[in-house]
């Protein structure tokens, strides 16, 4: 994730702002390195290998020793081919590591999760921040849990629900989203430039952030690298994403381990 200035003409930094919990990080510091500890038997590149809450936690920690200042912690892969989890086994498989890593490490936490209720349980179990890949789209409570609580939100881009006819989207499981986007919009989205796409996704996260009352200060947005997307267009929004800075905005960033270029 990068967290620095843009100083636009006249060279007065615009200084960003992004609150958490009681904490707030200002833009010109330090980029954020974050770790991802996956509590499941299948994500696509260690997937089984920390799928046991002592394991997970151990891994995160160990991840924090070598430099990590940020934890993601998944329950559900979503990998293309991956299978739908339960909601009560994802809970049963997070809750008790951010607990776990809450009592022994003090980096920010966040969860991956783009279901309400997995949300609701990890911000009652201490997490700091909700990693939705839906963008807070996919599940119609979610920016209620969000705004009814004080943490932080990262919402990422998925063209799965903006194009589901697009080839890249039809590989990977259903992400909610129903009636987010009219047929004209998901139309316009199969011919439009990835990076409008990408725009035109993110004003609807913003219109649900602002109907839950989420200041544009607890939100950073992710364009998504790697995920439903092809080749060229993860290289249009890599080269492009400096549009979330000129919104005033955190940009969180994950290309780590994925094959979208070659």
């Amino acid at each position: 994730m990068y967290l620095y200035h843009r100083v636009p003409k006249g060279g007065i930094k615009m200084e960003r702002i992004f609150k958490y919990r009681d904490k707030v990080i200002k833009s010109g510091g330090k980029t954020i390195l974050c770790g991802i500890v996956n509590v499941t038997p299948d994500s696509f590149s260690d997937g089984g290998k920390w799928f046991d809450t002592e394991k997970a936690i151990e891994h995160g920690l160990e991840l924090v020793k070598q430099g990590a200042t940020m934890l993601d912690i998944g329950g559900e892969s979503t990998r293309p081919g991956a299978t739908k989890v339960e909601v009560q086994d994802e809970i049963d498989r997070v809750v008790p590591v951010i607990k776990g890593l809450k009592e022994r490490t003090d980096v920010l936490i966040s969860i991956d999760t783009w279901k309400s209720e997995v949300a609701k349980a990890a911000i009652d179990a201490g997490v700091d921040i909700i990693n939705d890949i839906t963008g807070m789209l996919g599940d119609p409570n979610m920016g209620s849990v969000v705004g009814d609580s004080d943490v932080g939100v990262v919402a990422m881009f998925n063209p799965v629900i903006l194009r589901p006819e697009h080839k890249s989207s039809k590989v990977f499981m259903k992400f909610g989203g129903d009636g987010v986007f009219t047929k004209e919009e998901e139309e316009s989205a199969m011919s439009d430039s990835i990076v409008d796409s990408c725009k035109m996704y993110f004003e609807k996260t913003l219109e649900v952030a602002k109907k839950n009352n989420i200041s544009k200060e607890r939100i950073m947005l992710d364009p998504g690298i790697g995920f439903g997307l092809t080749k060229r267009e993860n290289l249009e929004l890599i080269k492009n994403f400096k549009f979330i800075h000129d919104w005033n905005m955190f940009a969180f960033i994950g290309v780590s381990r994925k094959r979208f270029i070659v």
